[in-house]
């Protein structure tokens, strides 16, 4: 089985501009880059610079500050998740990983860490 090397230029490259990084990736010999979070990106801004490049896009990933745990984020977190299926798709992606519950402070789940203090009688 072929792998294909994939470079994740978010912190890969952080010397140069965001939209550089796909050309520096390419003249490195990489096939395909990914990155993290495709909201703070202008999404026809990357499908062009990759294009340029002569680079595919892998993947990126998405995170919101919705939780699959809780039942009252069920819609928005299921809106999130097409709005991030959708961005995938204009940018040419070839996959998006999607998480629930963003991280907070430390590397923590924000959702958990709140349910923790709930049953610990501390309110967030």
């Amino acid at each position: 089985m072929k792998f294909d090397r994939s470079a994740c230029i978010e912190p890969m490259y952080s010397e140069i501009p965001f939209l550089d990084r796909f050309q520096a990736a390419k003249d490195d010999g990489f096939e395909y880059v990914e990155f993290w979070s495709w909201t703070d990106k202008d999404l026809d801004a990357v499908k062009a610079a990759a294009e340029k490049a002569g680079i595919g896009i892998s993947g990126f990933n998405g995170d919101a500050d919705y939780s699959l745990i809780d039942p009252t984020h069920k819609e928005k977190y299921l809106e999130f998740l097409k709005q991030s299926v959708a961005a995938a798709r204009k940018v040419g992606a070839k996959s998006v990983t999607i998480h629930s519950n963003a991280l907070g402070d430390g590397g923590n789940v924000r959702y958990a860490a709140r349910m923790r203090q709930d049953r610990r009688g501390k309110r967030h």
